[in-house]
């Protein structure tokens, strides 16, 4: 007889519980999707800082070839990275953020070799 009361009883916990559950994830969704707006507004400054750069590196490569110089510039490329290591406070590790810029410095390197002489 006990056991014939407590089954509703259960159930009803175990229901309150599902609700709790479902809750906690609409939350978890809600604070994920904040986060990830962030990010794509990072990414919006990122992408115009990215380009501005790459605007400057044209703009360095005209000169480069008016000057008649190298387009790579190994002993600026090291300056940049080691900068770049200075001003690093994580979480990227240094290996990785001088990876990055290894990257942008090769494609900002490759812009510099389309450039034609004015």
């Amino acid at each position: 007889m006990v056991l014939v009361k407590l089954v509703p009883v259960l159930k009803n916990k175990m229901q309150v519980v599902e609700m709790k559950k479902t809750k906690v994830k609409k939350l978890n969704q809600v604070k994920l999707n904040k986060l990830r707006q962030r990010i794509d507004a990072i990414d919006v400054k990122m992408v115009c800082l990215l380009n501005e750069r790459a605007a400057i590196a044209l703009a360095i490569g005209k000169e480069k070839l008016n000057l008649k110089v190298r387009i790579r510039d190994y002993g600026r490329e090291s300056e940049v990275l080691e900068r770049v290591e200075a001003l690093n406070n994580g979480p990227l590790t240094d290996c990785s953020l001088k990876g990055v810029y290894r990257k942008i410095i090769r494609i900002c390197s490759s812009l510099q070799k389309q450039v034609k002489k004015t």
